[in-house]
């Protein structure tokens, strides 16, 4: 009697959507003392996992 296939149930480590926020959060020309856009952009990429987040005077985000 032949092997029967296994079925493939893995799942991506990233998704198409985490994919395309590391591109474009790569691509985002945030240099050192100018990085506001870099963390708005991930701070809303993360917003609908997050509970509560704090920006600091030095512009660091944590949540």
């Amino acid at each position: 009697m032949p092997k029967q296939k296994k079925k493939n149930t893995s799942k991506d480590i990233i998704t198409e959507n985490s994919f395309s926020f590391l591109k474009e959060y790569i691509n985002n020309p945030s240099p050192t003392g100018f990085e506001s856009s870099g963390q708005q952009m991930w701070l809303d990429y993360i917003r609908p996992y997050i509970d509560d987040y704090i920006v600091d005077p030095y512009g660091s985000v944590a949540a």
